[in-house]
């Protein structure tokens, strides 16, 4: 399960805003006239902080999930028992001969059964 976690930690990453996208970004606003030059600084700060907090969030949100799911399949796992391939060719085997042994029986009853039926004939003649 860990190239799940690994993959869904990647895939993440790749939400994270990066310091250099959250200047752009505030650079656009300082453009458009809606942020100061001098709170430049802090505005940036204040964006990567608040996207490293709520990547975290998300971050830890899909853990918990990731984990529930490992826990669930595990349960699944076990409460089903699933039979391991030794196991199923043991039981082939026991198949196999108990096949074997039910057709040996139907050939020995079949057998029993044709000497009876000429005997009774026999007798009726």
């Amino acid at each position: 399960m860990s190239v799940l976690k690994n993959t869904v930690l990647a895939s993440i990453g790749l939400f994270e805003i990066t310091k250099a996208r959250a200047e752009r970004i505030i650079d656009d606003l300082i453009q458009k006239g809606e942020l100061s030059r001098s709170d430049r600084k802090k505005a940036v700060l204040e964006l990567v902080d608040k996207a490293e907090q709520s990547s975290a969030r998300f971050r830890k949100e899909v853990l918990k999930e990731v984990h529930e799911a490992q826990s669930g399949i595990s349960q699944m796992a076990e409460d089903l028992k699933w039979a391991r391939q030794t196991e199923m060719k043991k039981l082939q085997n026991k198949v196999s001969k108990l096949t074997k042994a039910v057709q040996s029986l139907q050939k020995n009853a079949e057998e029993t059964k044709q000497p009876t039926r000429a005997r009774k004939r026999k007798k009726k003649q």
